[in-house]
């Protein structure tokens, strides 16, 4: 990281498994194709560095696993670490998911975070105190601290022991908001700020009739407007719909910019996602613009598909649903070099020159 930049890589909903449970799921697989063009990870290890990527950052907002696999659980964990070594990262984190965790039975474990518990570095983030290790456990949240950038590593799956369907959604409690609120309030410096969290704050676009979407985090426009309420520069990064989608949270000016990260190697149904694509991230910040509370950057986008690999998403290709390119210029907003890369969700490349 220069002074003046903070380049974030980001790898959303791996949904790394065992073979018995990855058929027709996930192109990750616990011991699976080791060539070339046949597997997103075996191929990102290879772009990494044939193409000298750099970040300073790694973050994963969730379902790291498929139906909380614990073998691949701990092999997605260490390709993390991994991934954050070939990068030169100097840290890396993540936002717990629903298939992370025993959410649905918990017949194997006597809770539902002890994998997560027992991963080795550390989670949610290796650098972490001890202090804010067991809060991201006790209040379901913790904080990165470093001079020029904030990173709010948020569990949205904290009520799933509850039972009743819990795991269907996201939820951020009164105490949590409350916590939070009173962390983020109290920060002292003007810098960049980044949420990281699993499912989405507000609704995002149904991707058709047959498939509406009802997951959206409870509670979460209550967080939204917390965050606002900071004046400082905010993006929200999540997963969880494997729907690749870039906008801002209602409000002011100062409301935050919201990331909808496409899914790294999940099997893509085409019923439920047409012409989405597998997709990984480096967002490039410009801190300067940060410290004067907007969010401006670039952000480079792959696609992956199989038999093909890794490649720069371009307009070139016809699928729709993919972060492509976008231009913006709110002070507040992030600003997209058009050269580079941003969004494209269900629109054509005209309808952005």
């Amino acid at each position: 990281m220069n002074s003046q930049s903070l380049r974030v890589a980001v790898l959303s909903d791996m949904h790394f498994a065992k073979a018995d449970a990855a058929v027709g799921h996930t192109h990750a697989v616990v011991g699976g194709p080791s060539q070339r063009k046949q597997c997103p990870i075996v191929d990102l290890e290879h772009l990494i560095k044939e193409s000298r990527l750099k970040a300073d950052l790694l973050v994963t907002p969730g379902d790291m696993t498929l139906k909380s696999c614990r073998v691949g659980l701990e092999a997605a964990w260490a390709r993390i670490e991994k991934f954050s070594k070939l990068l030169d990262a100097g840290n890396f984190a993540a936002a717990t998911g629903n298939h992370d965790i025993m959410s649905r039975s918990g017949a194997d474990e006597p809770e539902i975070w002890e994998t997560l518990k027992r991963l080795n570095p550390q989670y949610p983030c290796p650098t972490l105190d001890e202090v804010e290790r067991l809060r991201y456990w006790a209040d379901h949240f913790s904080v990165i601290d470093e001079e020029s950038y904030r990173v709010v590593l948020f569990n949205s799956c904290n009520c799933h022991a509850r039972g009743s369907n819990e795991f269907e959604r996201g939820r951020i409690t009164d105490y949590t908001l409350t916590k939070i609120t009173e962390r983020i309030s109290a920060a002292k410096g003007s810098k960049l700020n980044i949420l990281l969290c699993h499912h989405h704050p507000s609704k995002l676009p149904d991707v058709s009739a047959r498939f509406p979407d009802y997951s959206e985090m409870i509670h979460g426009d209550a967080l939204l407007r917390a965050i606002e309420e900071t004046e400082q520069s905010w993006i929200v990064i999540h997963g969880h719909k494997h729907l690749p989608n870039l906008s801002y949270a209602k409000g002011g000016a100062a409301s935050s910019v919201i990331f909808s990260c496409g899914s790294f190697s999940a099997a893509l149904p085409p019923e439920f996602l047409p012409g989405t694509a597998n997709q990984f991230y480096i967002l490039d910040f410009d801190l300067d613009s940060a410290a004067m509370g907007a969010v401006r950057g670039t952000v480079e986008s792959w696609d992956w598909c199989l038999g093909a690999g890794w490649s720069k998403a371009s307009f070139d290709d016809q699928r729709r649903n993919r972060i492509v390119r976008e231009g913006l210029n709110k002070s507040r907003n992030f600003w997209l070099d058009t050269g580079v890369a941003a969004r494209l969700f269900q629109h054509g490349p005209d309808e952005f020159r």
